[in-house]
């Protein structure tokens, strides 16, 4: 069935790196694509390119970050105000379309304290057609990072839809359930959901990330195609099996998340 849903701008930040937030941007384009047959407006703000790498320069405006180091940006978020009205120039050009833009760690603050300035005038209003998700692993110093975005979020865009993304990759090592305690208690102050960024089990995701592949060209490749990249034939078919299950996972927890109602 079709989407009916108005475009969105689809934001993923927090606080601390390395926490999957541009493999969860990529399974969100994936999304998009294949519910529209064409990519999103896609857009990063990092120290390095990375959706760039993948998807290409044509197909991604990056923003890198100069000279600036990430603690001075995080002191005094104005430094960066150029490119910020950069974006704000990019969004609205870009308004009847979706958006996924990915921030690096400690962007998020930034980014809202310049929407601030703005109001209900700027590039996102009060955020009526933006969902954020704050990535988090169970991992204290992640979840606190996830909570400062979702408040930065909440402060700038009150009208947003604001998600906590539990990122179930290292959940051996820091289990976090969406009813834990101080889960529901993040949730609560901040007006926001939850949902399970399902672990994926395949090896092929590793080659995914590290060869900078585009995930749908990934989910499309025949056991062959893995195979002739140095894995057994059984282990390939495993590898197709369960990279196909998991971003079918991945994809639907965007779709199962409250809808933006047309405008």
């Amino acid at each position: 069935m079709a989407e009916t849903t108005s475009p969105a701008v689809h934001i993923f930040g927090s606080d601390k790196g390395g926490v999957g937030k541009t493999l969860a941007a990529q399974v969100a384009i994936t999304r998009l694509l294949t519910i529209t047959g064409r990519l999103p407006v896609i857009i990063e703000v990092e120290a390095e390119a990375r959706l760039g790498a993948i998807y290409g320069t044509k197909a991604v405006r990056s923003f890198i970050l100069g000279a600036n180091t990430m603690e001075e940006l995080e002191r005094n978020p104005r430094l960066i105000y150029a490119m910020w009205n950069d974006l704000g120039e990019l969004l609205l050009e870009n308004e009847g379309r979706d958006v996924v833009l990915d921030l690096g760690a400690n962007l998020t603050r930034s980014l809202m304290v310049w929407l601030d300035e703005f109001g209900a005038d700027g590039p996102l209003g009060t955020g009526e057609r933006v969902r954020f998700y704050a990535l988090t692993t169970g991992e204290t110093a992640s979840l606190t990072s996830a909570s400062n975005a979702l408040g930065y979020a909440a402060h700038s865009l009150p009208a947003s839809t604001r998600t906590l993304l539990l990122n179930e990759r290292d959940e051996a090592l820091f289990p976090l359930a969406p009813d834990a305690p101080a889960v529901r208690s993040l949730l609560k102050t901040h007006e926001a959901n939850a949902a399970r960024f399902p672990r994926c089990m395949s090896p092929a995701l590793a080659q995914v990330v590290d060869q900078r592949m585009r995930l749908d060209d990934a989910l499309a490749q025949p056991v062959d195609f893995w195979a002739g990249k140095g894995m057994k034939r059984m282990d390939a078919i495993l590898a197709v099996r369960r990279l196909t299950s998991w971003g079918e996972a991945a994809m639907s927890v965007f779709g199962s998340l409250p809808a933006i109602a047309p405008a």
